[in-house]
């Protein structure tokens, strides 16, 4: 017979640990379910693909007798850094109307021009609505590896750590002993003194609770490098909405900045106002 070995401190503050954590993920769980938005992930496929439009870079189409884009500053033709085809998106996101929307992004004018600004001129965006289209004769120079979107999949996504304050989880960290306080009113939820790294996760508290997803997506919550910035519309003010996320080195062969992720965001009330702009560490 194993003689009985008595758990040390360790082991029981390990214990308690994990059986707060599970007592909080499961009370937040309502909150998160509020919370929660229908994001998709684009699977896409090196290349040019017949019938398909939605693609990262490669040579954007153009209406039949419309001018090619140039940039504003220079002159030059922009590369292509998206373009989507509201019939291959999922319904709920053809928030556009009909057509075929493309983001152009001057990237020899990122640096004069404040690239990363939401309303730059380095970044165009243009809607065809008419199906007689044909491919542009952009310069081989401007041309980034074209990446064909083939299909979306869904997933769950959650606000980033940043926004869920203002949703109503507060987070209080004691640095000096590694703990935090959670609290969420509308769930009369307080637990205090948890330990702020979950074992089992291998994450922090703030993060197992609510973090937006990383990579490129379609709607979904943007995954903020720095804190939220979410534009105003130029044309009536309203706080336009998170549409898409570029990020770095994911479809796109680009990166913004070190590392950085980039947000395309939609005006509530005009459909057609967009805005691209992008932060890094």
């Amino acid at each position: 017979m194993w003689p009985f070995r008595k758990k040390n401190k360790k082991e029981d503050n390990s214990e308690k640990h994990s059986a707060e954590h599970a007592q909080l993920l499961k009370a937040i769980a309502p909150w998160k379910t509020k919370h929660m938005r229908q994001g998709w992930r684009p699977i896409a496929q090196i290349g040019t693909v017949e019938n398909y439009k939605c693609q990262f870079g490669g040579i954007p189409f153009v209406e039949t007798g419309m001018s090619e884009a140039v940039c504003p500053l220079c002159g030059k033709a922009p590369p292509l850094f998206l373009q989507l085809d509201s019939r291959e998106l999922p319904e709920s996101r053809r928030t556009f109307g009909d057509g075929l929307l493309q983001l152009y992004y001057c990237t020899s004018c990122e640096g004069d021009g404040e690239g990363w600004n939401a309303h730059s001129a380095v970044s165009q965006f243009r809607i065809l609505r008419s199906r007689e289209l044909h491919r542009a004769n952009t310069p081989l120079d401007s041309i980034i590896t074209p990446r064909t979107i083939v299909r979306w999949e869904p997933f769950e996504d959650y606000p980033s750590t940043d926004e869920s304050e203002e949703m109503g989880v507060t987070i209080g960290y004691d640095f000096k002993n590694d703990l935090v306080n959670v609290e969420c009113r509308e769930l009369g939820l307080v637990m205090k003194g948890l330990s702020n790294h979950i074992n089992d996760l291998d994450m922090e508290v703030a993060e197992a609770i609510s973090s937006a997803a990383s990579g490129d997506k379609l709607g979904g919550w943007p995954h903020w490098i720095q804190s939220p910035e979410y534009p105003s519309c130029p044309e009536c003010g309203s706080i336009m909405e998170h549409f898409f996320q570029i990020d770095s080195g994911d479809h796109l062969e680009y990166m913004f900045g070190d590392a950085g992720c980039g947000h395309i965001t939609q005006c509530p009330k005009h459909r057609g106002r967009f805005a691209f702009g992008w932060a890094c560490c």
